[in-house]
Order: C-alpha cells, then structure tokens, then sequence
C-alpha cells in the first residue's frame, strides 16, 4: 500500500504490547469524519493498483468473521455444536397486555446449522431487517488459504461457508483478531495466549454503539473499526449490500489544471478480484461465480442474475430447514406438555392451539415455502372464546412465568445433550485412537 494510505492508518492506532495494537478514536463524529478521509484513500489505492497491471491471488484474499464472544478454543463453532438455541412467538401472547413487549414470552428451541459464514475482505453487512451483524464485539481475520480444505464448501464475498460438521475448525496462524475494550478484558489469561501468536486490536464501542442508534445515516463503528484494521494489515477492505453483491465505490476532486472533476473509482480493482473468486471457484469446486446453473437461477425467486452461490442455493439450506421444522415442532410439543402438566388451561385449547401451530410450523419453515423464518407470517394465536376462557383461570405474569420455567428446562436440556455429545465425539476418537495403536 502506499505510504500515504500507512499513513493515515498508523495515526490512529498504537502499538501498547508486542502484537497488540489501540485504535485510538473514541468518539463517533470523529470517527466519521475520519473515515470519509480513509474511504478516498482506499478507492484512489485500488484504482493505482488496478492501473499498475499487477495480478491478485490468494494471498490477497482474507476471511473475515464478526462474532458475539471469541470461540472456546480458538474455533469455528457452528450452532449445532455450540447448543445455540433461537426462540419462537408464543401463541398465547395475547394474553398480555396490549403495551407489553411480546417476546418476554417467546420459547426456546434449538438450532440446527452446520456450517460457519464469512465474508471475504470485509466486515459483513446486515441484512435489511437486523443490524445485529455490525454490532458484535469481536472479528476474527484469517487468510482465506488456511482454510482451503475439504471444509470449505463454498467461496463468496458475501458469503463463504465451511462446515464443521461434527469437529469445529480451529483459528490458525497468521489470524488478526478485533475486540472491543470490555471483550478483551474479559478474556482469561489462557485465553490472551492463544491469540498471543496473531495480531490483536482493541476498540472502544460503547461511546460508538450509542451514537450510531441515533444516526441512521453515519457507517456501522464496527466496520470502520475492521477496515482501519485491514488496512493497517495491507489488505484492501471490500464492502458489501444486503449480505448479497460487492458493492463498488467512487468519489469525485475538482481537478485545476482541467478545470473539472475527475472522477475515481474501484471497479477495475473489483474486476480483479471476482476474477480471482471465479478462477478459485472453477480450480476448487468446477463451478464459475459469474455463470449460475440453470438450476440455481431456477430456484431462486429474486436476483437470478446475482453472480456467487449463497447459502440458499445450497443443500446445507434445504438440510437446516427441514432439521429445524422437526426442532421447533418438538420444543413446541414440550411446552405444550409442560403447560398442561403445570396449568390448569382445558385440554380441548392445548390440542387446537398444538394442530393449528404445527401447521404454522410447516408453513415458515418449508424447502418448499424457501421460507426463511419463524418471524415472517403472524403465528396463529387464541380464539376470542380460547383467550376468555384462560384469562379466567390465569393471570399473564403466571403465563410469563411459566414460560420462563419451560425456557430455562429447554436450555439446560439443549446444554446437557450437546455435553453428551461432546462426551461421545471424545471417546469415539480414543477408542479409534486405540484401535489404530493395535494395527501398528
């Protein structure tokens, strides 16, 4: 990168252990402001690149992942194997109060997901109904050839997966990890030794965080963060729409000896890098990024044309659905019990509000709905005669209650089968282990 990019980068981050480095702006405006600055300099380094006639190849290339806390043992886990659990609308919320915060009474469920998903370049972006994805605390960073394996399943900028399967992936040498202040003091003293090997960066995002929810305009911090980090490592960030298309940048100075704006812009360095996705994809999978099947652009509903496989075009989507409608079917199937081993609600209810709730079920997560989520379609609640009927036999705070005995059940149920698990894997591997020692 050239020196005035380094520059710029180098004077907002110090250096306060071997390795471990302080990005030094703690206020949102400021941050802004700084980062309109920093935008110009990528775009006008990707063009001086792009124009150098230099190639790119793997090397350039770096999975990028934001996460809620760092993985135990410096892993990739997926959902399944970590006992992460989502929660589904109550069919009797309408017995709380019209103010009340519905999802006070949601119900636990277990998720079914085997794969893990970055992006490549560049912090994900979020998805038009949640900005959860630029919220998270910490990213790991990660050159894309560390994972160039039998578990990469699928290379995209805005989507590349692994599965892990049944045995998580471990984080491997030359990752840059990004913490928040409060994340990273959190971490044990193990913990710090294992990153020890990589590069670590320490943010602010509390001042950031708060900010940014009254700005609907200004960039996520977390992304600005992640790019300053890039950069600083002379990697090129890449930005994305919607979890679905690289989106390219441009920016226009008034040039005196034209008297006129000239105008830079990425999109020949964007050309060289979907370029490279599509010669790595045809090396690695025989598929190209720009072309889709006839069966992918098939199946999709919208954006037939958008270059890249996503994760719903794949089985590992078809697979999760159908695992998690027999999930949620049997979560619901327990607190249905449980209600009516803990309630006094008729049984004639709890069988109507089951039938008509399982069908629900059936309808938001299908394969052939391509339904992506309990949230999309209103749930099937009380009849007006159903509602009368319980309201004269329980108070709402006992429902909430309730629920949250059913819930804190469901998650120790979920934390004791993955503990079982875990303990089967173990002694799988010894006794294969053993076997292997006898053949010798």
């Amino acid at each position: 990168m050239g020196d005035t990019l380094q520059g710029f980068i180098s004077s907002r981050t110090s250096e306060i252990d071997d390795n471990v480095y302080r990005i030094t702006i703690d206020n949102y405006r400021e941050l802004q402001s700084f980062y309109k600055r920093l935008q110009r300099l990528i775009i006008a380094e990707k063009a001086a690149y792009a124009k150098s006639g230099r190639d790119l190849d793997v090397d350039n290339l770096f999975m990028v992942r934001s996460m809620l806390e760092l993985p135990e043992g410096l892993e990739y886990r997926s959902a399944t194997n970590r006992g992460a659990y989502t929660s589904m609308p109550n069919p009797f919320d309408s017995l709380l109060p019209i103010s009340s915060k519905k999802d006070v009474i949601n119900i636990n469920c277990p998720i079914h997901r085997d794969t893990v998903h970055f992006a490549i370049n560049g912090l994900v972006s979020n998805l038009w109904f949640t900005q959860s994805f630029t919220s998270r605390e910490n990213v790991v960073i990660e050159p894309l050839k560390n994972h160039m394996n039998e578990k990469l399943v699928n290379l995209n900028p805005v989507d590349t997966m692994i599965d892990v399967g049944n045995s998580d992936e471990p984080i491997k040498d030359g990752a840059i990890f990004i913490f928040s202040q409060e994340s990273y003091d959190e971490l044990s003293e193990d913990a710090k030794k294992k990153i020890a090997g990589g590069k670590v960066y320490i943010f602010n995002i509390k001042d950031l965080e708060s900010e940014r929810k009254r700005d609907q305009y200004g960039y996520p911090p977390l992304q600005i963060i992640t790019d300053i980090v890039l950069c600083h490592n002379g990697i090129l960030p890449q930005h994305t729409i919607n979890q679905t298309i690289l989106r390219s940048e441009s920016f226009s100075d008034y040039d005196r000896d034209s008297d006129d704006y000239i105008t830079s812009s990425d999109e020949d360095y964007l050309k060289l890098f979907t370029d490279l996705i599509d010669r790595i994809n045809q090396d690695q999978f025989g598929i190209s990024y720009y072309d889709l099947s006839e069966e992918i652009k098939a199946r999709r509903e919208i954006k037939k044309d958008t270059p890249g496989i996503g994760h719903y075009d794949t089985k590992y989507w078809d697979e999760e659905i159908i695992n998690n409608n027999r999930l949620h079917k049997e979560s619901f199937e327990r607190y249905i019990e449980f209600l009516r081993n803990n309630s006094d609600i008729p049984e004639d209810i709890l069988e109507d509000v089951k039938k008509r709730y399982m069908e629900y079920i059936d309808k938001t997560l299908s394969v052939d709905e391509n339904s992506g989520g309990m949230g999309y379609t209103y749930h099937p609640g009380l009849t007006i005669d159903q509602e009368k009927r319980i309201r004269e036999i329980m108070t709402p705070e006992q429902l909430i209650k309730l629920t949250e005995e059913f819930n804190e059940l469901e998650t120790k149920r979920i934390q004791s089968q993955l503990n079982q698990c875990q303990l089967d894997d173990m002694l799988e591997e010894k006794e294969e282990a053993q076997e292997e020692s006898y053949t010798k």
